[in-house]
């Protein structure tokens, strides 16, 4: 009697187990430039949001376009002056792409937690 208790123990864990859905991939937002139109070269981006709500812009950022008027890039207020947030309903991975205009330049890139507390570095 014992033995088919536990056999029977056994079966349901494991059918709880298969029946358990798996976990899900976790989901990806991305953001280009490249999807912004702009009328001129310079023109203000405010308030924009994008990727489902998970990107947003702060303050004024400038879209800058290329020779053939499709936007290439946006820029960034200087001093946390303007930027990006994103929203994560819990832990997440980041991947940004920055560059910088020329040799003259310096540029500090961070990311800030909605603590204000710099998040470190991970990366190898």
């Amino acid at each position: 009697m014992k033995k088919r208790v536990l056999t029977l123990i056994l079966a349901l864990a494991m059918a709880a187990s298969l029946a358990a859905p798996a976990a899900a991939a976790p989901a990806a937002y991305d953001f280009s430039a490249g999807e912004l139109t702009a009328a001129a070269d310079k023109e203000s981006l405010t308030g924009g949001v994008f990727a489902d709500s998970y990107i947003a812009t702060f303050g004024e950022l400038t879209k800058r376009t290329g020779s053939d008027g499709a936007v290439k890039s946006v820029e960034v207020g200087k001093n946390g002056a303007s930027g990006f947030t994103f929203t994560a309903g819990g832990a997440a991975d980041v991947r940004v792409e920055f560059s910088s205009t020329g040799g003259s330049n310096t540029s500090t890139v961070g990311l800030w937690d909605a603590q204000g507390a710099l998040v470190p570095h991970n990366e190898g």
